[in-house]
């Protein structure tokens, strides 16, 4: 580290990075603020170019994806921006994509000019950690709800979609960044595929409970509960404590749930045996962060 002028301070690049990278005398170099460590990036490399727009010629099997999943892709792979180019012999209605993108949950808007449809797309300046909390609640209410019967079906689906857009804005995060850690702000691959898969499971398992009997519908819901919460807060966290706190709550419940029976006690078990893996897998990750 040396001083540069009064008050500035430099770094040399070392130069196999440097080579690597191809970088030379001269060239462009993005450095990008992450809060307690800066990212140095050549200019025209591929995380660069994700933050632009993503462009789009709507041909061969494109045409059938629905303009909501092409937002939805576009958000997740990092883009801020979507331009779709729609074929010119009336193949497809440029108003009526147009009012389809609309409807996704990740456009803030979208205009059309000729054949061309431009969507702004959803950024979230939030802390991926308060992400995966506010996961956690929303699926324990919605299970409390659906075993008490105090929410309609209605409210908690849409409870339920809230909860598969939040692991969205992670897993964009996940692709914008590039570098995956589990410390930080940051999450690793393993924390968003559980996220996915629980809320899955969670989905069906909800579903069964919204028509059991309260008794047992509940009995149920609590067994899952505690997993859910503790294995969310060691994932947040990267808390070694907690995950072990976790797995052995999962063992209790595996106990308590075997002599269930039906649809809900089977899927209760897949969700708490997939918590209890997952968090198995990121106490590994919290001890080598230990070290």
């Amino acid at each position: 580290m040396q001083r540069l002028g009064g008050s500035s301070l430099i770094i040399t690049l070392p130069k196999d990075w440097a080579r690597k990278a191809g970088i030379a005398i001269g060239d462009e170099v993005i450095v990008v603020d992450e809060g307690n460590h800066l990212k140095i990036v050549p200019a025209n490399s591929n995380q660069v170019k994700s933050i632009g727009a993503l462009n789009l010629k709507l041909t061969g099997y494109m045409k059938n994806i629905k303009p909501k999943d092409l937002a939805r892709c576009a958000f997740i792979a990092g883009y801020d921006r979507l331009v779709v180019e729609l074929p010119k012999h009336g193949q497809i209605n440029p108003e009526e994509f147009l009012e389809e993108i609309k409807k996704s949950e990740y456009v803030l808007e979208a205009v059309q000019v000729l054949n061309i449809i431009e969507a702004q797309l959803l950024t979230s300046k939030e802390s991926n950690r308060k992400f995966v909390k506010l996961i956690s609640t929303i699926l324990l209410n919605t299970l409390e709800s659906a075993a008490k019967k105090t929410t309609d079906w209605a409210e908690i689906q849409r409870d339920l979609e809230k909860t598969k857009m939040i692991v969205d804005l992670l897993a964009r995060d996940a692709y914008r960044n590039k570098v995956l850690s589990c410390s930080g702000e940051k999450l690793n691959p393993m924390t968003i595929g559980t996220l996915y898969t629980s809320i899955q499971i969670a989905w069906r398992l909800t579903e069964e409970l919204y028509h059991l009997p309260e008794d047992k519908a509940t009995l149920i819901a609590d067994s899952v509960s505690k997993v859910l919460m503790l294995t969310a807060s060691g994932a947040s966290n990267v808390s070694g404590k907690r995950l072990l706190e976790a797995i052995e709550e999962a063992e209790r419940s595996l106990e308590k749930l075997q002599g269930a029976e039906g649809k809900a006690a089977g899927l209760a078990i897949a969700l708490v045996s997939s918590l209890a893996e997952a968090a198995r897998t990121m106490l590994c990750l919290a001890i080598g962060n230990e070290h």
